[in-house]
């Protein structure tokens, strides 16, 4: 059964057609990437599959038990709004917790993990302001992590990373799919695009391509993704 199901779906700004006759299904344990021209629809596509976007035409379906987990590109956050790490990976554990009661132990376990998986366990404590750009991206897919979702939404998650930074990302990505998770990822790095296994390409708001292929890089088992010792080095900054 498919997560994620667009038909016929479309979604207009204001001011232009942003997307427009989609109809796609992403599938469980698939890694699709989505490439095409800035501005050819692939952010958009991704905030419907997110549902933080409601199609102006057509419909979008997820039929997962848990909303999807959506990681955007790093923002800019105000030095007026304090936020450390933790609290914001925290954020990802919100959509388990009973009303306005506190963390469970669970929920704080799962945490812990998802900072560690990002390399960001020796930042917990620093405020979401002072840290680089590499940092501030970790700490998102953090708290995509942490949600454990049953769809996992990237948009462009390694633009603008180190090569250390890339990795922690693309073995975090790995441990998702063997989990089942459906990854949906946006990117321009040709690396990331041959590790996956479907290409859409996006081209004015449409789908231009669609291809489906064998990634460049096998899937490994947990322990053996982490035996080069990167996914699991703390401590480590860009």
């Amino acid at each position: 059964m498919s997560s994620v199901i667009f038909r016929n779906a479309g979604y207009a700004y204001p001011d232009r057609q942003a997307l427009a006759d989609v109809s796609l299904s992403f599938e469980p344990g698939m890694h699709t990437v989505l490439t095409g021209k800035n501005g050819s629809g692939k952010s958009t596509l991704l905030a419907l599959a997110a549902g933080v976007l409601r199609p102006t035409q057509g419909a979008v379906s997820v039929t997962a038990s848990r909303r999807p987990a959506f990681v955007i590109q790093q923002t800019r956050t105000p030095e007026s709004m304090p936020c450390t790490v933790r609290m914001a990976v925290e954020m990802g554990r919100w959509p388990h917790r009973r009303g306005l009661l506190p963390l469970r132990a669970l929920d704080r376990r799962v945490v812990a993990a998802a900072m560690m998986r990002m390399g960001i366990e020796d930042l917990a404590g620093r405020q979401l302001s002072e840290l680089s750009g590499g940092q501030h991206q970790r700490t998102l897919v953090a708290q995509g992590l942490a949600q454990e979702s049953d769809i996992l939404i990237l948009d462009e998650p390694t633009a603008g990373l180190d090569g250390a930074a890339h990795q922690l990302i693309r073995s975090a990505v790995e441990e998702e799919l063997r989990r089942g998770v459906a990854v949906i990822e946006s990117t321009h790095d040709l690396r990331d695009i041959e590790r996956a296994d479907r290409v859409i390409t996006l081209e004015r708001g449409r789908v231009s391509s669609d291809t489906r292929q064998a990634p460049a890089a096998p899937r490994l088992d947990r322990d053996e993704s982490l035996s080069g010792g990167v996914a699991g080095t703390g401590g480590w900054a860009p």
